[in-house]
């Protein structure tokens, strides 16, 4: 994975390392951006599919830094109604 902060390029980072950078960061595989707030991270992005336009946004919460969750929703209407449609839950090994 590789994230762009402000300018920075990191490679193979944790989440936790991305807390104390920069503070915006993109996902590179998609036209994203984003930030963190309070230890929960929101990456946003605009996608189009076969001419129908919605908004996804994904979520890094690490407020419980030993079970860190990976979410993310769509949204057809701008961001007035979300669907979550994705959730990842991590423990350490």
């Amino acid at each position: 994975m590789r994230v762009i902060l402000k300018g920075c390029s990191i490679h193979n980072k944790t989440v936790d390392d991305l807390l104390g950078g920069c503070g915006i960061w993109n996902i590179v595989l998609a036209t994203s951006s984003g930030f963190f707030e309070n230890k929960v991270g929101h990456i946003f992005s605009q996608d189009d599919i076969k001419g129908k336009k919605f908004i996804t946004v994904y979520r890094w919460d690490l407020r419980d830094a030993s079970h860190p969750v990976w979410s993310q929703a769509t949204s057809p209407d701008n961001g007035k109604n979300w669907e979550w449609n994705w959730y990842m839950y991590f423990t350490k090994a």
